[in-house]
C-alpha cells in the first residue's frame, strides 16, 4: 500500500504512472496479477472446460411486468430523484422498490415505492433491511 494512501479516503484516489508512488503500485500490481493462477497459462481439465463450455444458456421466454416503467418515473419523481435513504442522486444507480413485492400482489402505485439505491434495494428485498413508518432504516433480523 503506498504510504500517502489513508483507509478513511471517502472518495476515490488516483495515481498516475509518472510518478514514482503511481508506478511502485502499478508494479506491484502487476506482479500480484502474474502471481495469481488464474492468469496463468493452467493447463488443467478444470480450466480447459471452464473455458471451452459455451457463453450463453438457451433461450427462455420473459414476462415483462407491465407498469413497471411508469412505477419507476413516478416513484423517482415523488422522492426528488434522491434515494429515501442515502439521499443519493445518481439516476443509474437508483431503482424503484416496491414496499409489497409485486410477485406478492404488491401493486404499482406510489404509496407501495421506494427509491432506493441499487444495493440497499437488493438489502431491502432481501430481508437485510427494513424501514418503520417513518422511513428509519433498521438492521432487519436476519431470519435466512
Amino acid at each position: 500500500m503506498p504510504s500517502d494512501f489513508s483507509l478513511n479516503i471517502a472518495r476515490g484516489k488516483g495515481y498516475d504512472t509518472e510518478d514514482i508512488v503511481g508506478e511502485t503500485l502499478w508494479k506491484d500490481v502487476v506482479d500480484r496479477i502474474v502471481q495469481c493462477s488464474v492468469f496463468r497459462n493452467d493447463e488443467s481439465a478444470e480450466t480447459k472446460a471452464i473455458i471451452e463450455t459455451s457463453r450463453f444458456g438457451n433461450p427462455v421466454t420473459v414476462l415483462p411486468r407491465l407498469g413497471q416503467g411508469a412505477f419507476r418515473v413516478l416513484v423517482t419523481d415523488a422522492y426528488g430523484k434522491r434515494c429515501a435513504f442515502t439521499r443519493e442522486r445518481t439516476l443509474p444507480v437508483l431503482e424503484a422498490a416496491h414496499i409489497k413485492p409485486y410477485a406478492a400482489g404488491g401493486k404499482h402505485e406510489l404509496s407501495n415505492g421506494l427509491l432506493l439505491r441499487s444495493d440497499l434495494h437488493k438489502l431491502f428485498d432481501l430481508g437485510y433491511v427494513t424501514v418503520d413508518s417513518s422511513v428509519t432504516v433498521r438492521n432487519a433480523p436476519q431470519t435466512k
